[in-house]
């Protein structure tokens, strides 16, 4: 504190801005909210101008919808009564079911394979951020494996905005900390625009952090890490270490498709008692054998990490699929629309129709959200597009 200053004065009003990821709706707490996107300098001002002239510790906490909020898309479920479902989304045809010798190929080999995981110096939102973002970044790794809910920034000096990028970027590179809740804060002081602290909320499964009297058990959560690292370890564990990345990414991608469960449960309702339910994560994934596109998206990154293969998120209008670097390029990989249901989900498929395509390729359906903070690299190449 430097002296003279006037401590109403120092603490005056902060205010939280809280950017909710996955399908939780936007809430308003008791001082007050909105719905739209994320504030702006100007947008602070006027919620200071409808505050008491007289300064007091006093928070304010607004929940605003990100504009990057990913909502999970039905996979196509084709019937005898209802074949045009496909047409309209993602065509299954017999050219691109794979075949018996295919399917034989996919499937892991038990080996206990060792992997060398790739390096979080390699994930790709850190890649592409400057000196001082990367400090952020660091401190708040050390927070989520600390279930630390708060990470102090102020000397930084970041905007609200800068500060909010890199949260949702540090997300987007941890699929694995599947704890930290949907959503996140900075908070700031009125008038000044410049973070002072990021806040990370986190779950249990059951019960969400609210940083009062209500915190989610971190024994439960330890418990529930180990049991997904033991889980996604056991997987690849089945990958010949020896094999190729394109070898070892299409092994990955048929193994979640044969093994995950669309969740439409989870898509109609989100959260349970506040607190967003695990298909949209890892664990839903990995142990539940259920998730919606954000899950199948997580999961794939995640083990594409274990066995050294950089993957990120993309997030799209209502969606997420991801990004893979194969051979030094990148492609993109939706596998929730790889994993269609047809004959009212008596036979669950593995298709490859949007297996490591390029950016023009996968534009033609799907829509990257450009509110959206997440970098995506452009993807170009086709050398490792799936061969029928």
């Amino acid at each position: 504190m430097q002296g003279g200053m006037d401590m109403k004065k120092i603490f005056a009003l902060l205010l939280a801005l809280s950017v909710v990821f996955g399908l939780c709706a936007c809430s308003a707490t008791a001082e007050g909210g909105s719905n739209g996107s994320v504030n702006k300098g100007s947008e602070v001002s006027s919620m200071a101008s409808e505050t008491s002239s007289e300064q007091t510790s006093e928070s304010i906490t607004t929940e605003v919808s990100s504009q990057e909020d990913t909502v999970s898309t039905i996979v196509p479920e084709v019937t005898d009564k209802d074949e045009s479902k496909v047409a309209s989304s993602k065509p299954i045809s017999s050219k691109t079911q794979i075949t018996s010798s295919q399917q034989t190929a996919a499937k892991p080999q038990v080996n206990n394979a060792v992997h060398k995981a790739l390096p979080e110096t390699s994930y790709y939102q850190l890649s592409c951020m400057n000196a001082t973002e990367k400090k952020v970044y660091s401190r708040l790794n050390d927070s989520a494996q600390k279930f630390a809910n708060s990470t102090d920034i102020s000397d930084l000096r970041l905007t609200v905005d800068e500060a909010t990028s890199v949260m949702k970027r540090f997300m987007a590179d941890h699929p694995q900390y599947f704890w930290i809740s949907n959503q996140i804060s900075v908070t700031y002081y009125v008038g000044s625009n410049m973070a002072e602290a990021c806040i990370m909320k986190y779950s249990d499964g059951t019960v969400t952090d609210n940083l009062d009297d209500k915190k989610a058990d971190r024994n439960v959560i330890r418990s529930k890490k180990a049991k997904v690292e033991a889980v996604a370890r056991e997987i690849v564990s089945h990958i010949d270490s020896n094999a190729s990345d394109y070898e070892k990414e299409l092994q990955i991608h048929d193994y979640l498709a044969d093994n995950l469960k669309y969740d439409k449960d989870a898509e109609k309702n989100p959260t349970k008692d506040g607190t967003l339910k695990s298909a949209f994560d890892i664990y839903g994934a990995l142990i539940d054998h259920k998730a919606i596109c954000e899950g199948y998206a997580k999961s794939f990154q995640y083990l594409c990490y274990l066995v050294g293969i950089n993957a990120n998120q993309v997030i799209g209008k209502s969606h997420m699929w991801n990004v893979v670097k194969i051979g030094g390029d990148w492609y993109q990989v939706d596998l929730t629309w790889d994993d269609p249901v047809v004959n009212g989900g008596t036979i669950d498929m593995v298709t490859h129709d949007y297996f490591n395509l390029t950016t023009a390729e996968m534009s033609k359906d799907h829509t990257i959200d450009s509110g959206s903070y997440i970098k995506v690299p452009s993807c170009t190449a086709t050398k490792y597009k799936y061969q029928k």
